[in-house]
């Protein structure tokens, strides 16, 4: 079923990189989708991974989800029904959320907790 976006969250990343049993295994069980990072995801990446070829390669594997205008818009959402309820997020969660669902990407994530209430996201 390769139609199917999963996008990577980064925390995910990270432990794959360090060979974390459980990314590892997971990412293995979904190779056979569309695996996708944020644009974001990317950026934390490009800060802190000192052998940037290591990424190079790594986007070899994975397409790149953009924060564009509409994710823009998404994310706006977000943050006007968050108020509503009298809640808040981080910038980072706001922007991968709401790149995942302007690209119609369901969301691998450790970090469940951040994302729930988001409207129209989808968790795997």
């Amino acid at each position: 079923m390769m139609d199917t976006k999963i996008c990577i969250s980064t925390e995910v990343i990270f432990d794959f990189f360090i060979g974390e049993e459980t990314a590892i295994q997971k990412i293995k069980f979904y190779s056979n989708e569309n695996l996708c990072l944020t644009s974001f995801t990317l950026f934390e990446l490009r800060c802190v991974v000192e052998k940037q070829e290591v990424i190079s390669e790594l986007l070899g594997y994975f397409s790149i989800l953009d924060f564009d205008s509409r994710a823009a818009e998404i994310a706006a959402r977000i943050i006007r029904d968050d108020l509503h309820r009298s809640a808040s997020r981080n910038t980072k969660t706001v922007i991968n959320a709401a790149t995942c669902i302007s690209n119609n990407s369901l969301l691998f994530t450790k970090d469940r907790a951040s994302f729930e209430g988001i409207r129209d996201l989808k968790l795997v």
